[in-house]
């Protein structure tokens, strides 16, 4: 199960997961493909099978971050309120995604409280490790 690799999901339980794959859809894509783009609505998000996805930021399309590990997420900006994706994804190679619908996956949280505290937990864990990756990265340029 892609879901239980992910740290997303750290916790939670068989049923819970059966639902969001429920609501999931598998997709590959080519390189070069892009999945979202900074500035657009964050309608899905993404959760890494196989291959590589570069976050650029900005007009400059400054790169901040490369995921490449199973389970990795990305287009998190909706789960978090935002109105926008903050950064764009492309794919840097052939690349297998699960793609959640953020809306049916707001929807399906709302109905689970305790499943959906555990699940901004794991968020605020993830997104705090990506920042001190990117710390790194800023410190080696």
């Amino acid at each position: 199960m892609y879901l239980k690799q992910s740290d997303l999901f750290n916790g939670m339980s068989v049923e819970f997961i059966k639902q969001v794959l429920n609501i999931s859809s598998r997709e590959q894509h080519d390189t070069g493909s892009v999945l979202f783009k900074g500035g657009d609505y964050p309608e899905h998000f993404y959760i890494l099978i196989q291959g590589r996805v570069q976050l650029t930021f900005g007009e400059s399309e400054k790169q901040v971050y490369i995921g490449s590990s199973r389970g990795e997420f990305f287009g998190w900006s909706g789960l978090v309120g935002r109105s926008a994706y903050s950064a764009s994804g492309e794919c840097l190679e052939t690349t297998d995604l699960l793609k959640i619908n953020q809306m049916e996956f707001s929807q399906l949280l709302h109905s689970e409280p305790e499943t959906k505290c555990l699940f901004y937990k794991n968020l605020a864990s993830a997104l705090g490790n990506r920042l001190m990756h990117t710390y790194e990265f800023l410190s080696q340029r």
